[in-house]
């Protein structure tokens, strides 16, 4: 169960230490699958980095599924952007409205695949930009 939590859920931890379900067993229907070379078997959307804009709509990189999705504070899911192979988000940051994505080639394979970064911007209106590419 914890690993199904950690893949698939989440959770809103409280200063008192307790903690609520914001949203469980995420399933993405687009998602394109990329499983970690070290776990075939991973469940997804492998959720990795996350982060909480002043509404308290979560935004997460499912690099799993090569996607990152937005979280309303109800636990609405919607995915908001896609990555093309070979990228895969696996961090996000939000500023001013504008939500800023990490992400690296074949992220979830192994040191020899290469893990090249560039880092991409959403803005409030939906557009996408490329803010930058590390040269390979």
């Amino acid at each position: 169960m914890a690993s199904e939590l950690q893949a698939s859920a989440v959770l809103k931890l409280k200063m008192d230490g307790t903690f609520t379900t914001l949203a469980s067993s995420i399933e993405l229907k687009d998602c394109d699958v990329d499983y970690p070379d070290h776990d075939p078997r991973s469940l997804l959307p492998s959720l990795r980095g996350l982060a909480v804009d002043a509404d308290g709509t979560v935004f997460a990189a499912a690099a799993g599924c090569r996607a990152v999705v937005k979280i309303s504070p109800a636990g609405k899911v919607e995915t908001v952007l896609k990555a093309e192979r070979p990228w895969s988000p696996t961090g996000v940051a939000v500023q001013g409205g504008d939500v800023y994505i990490l992400e690296y080639t074949n992220a979830n394979g192994n040191l020899n695949e290469g893990w090249r970064p560039r880092v991409r911007k959403l803005a409030r209106d939906g557009k996408v930009t490329i803010l930058m590419t590390a040269s390979p």
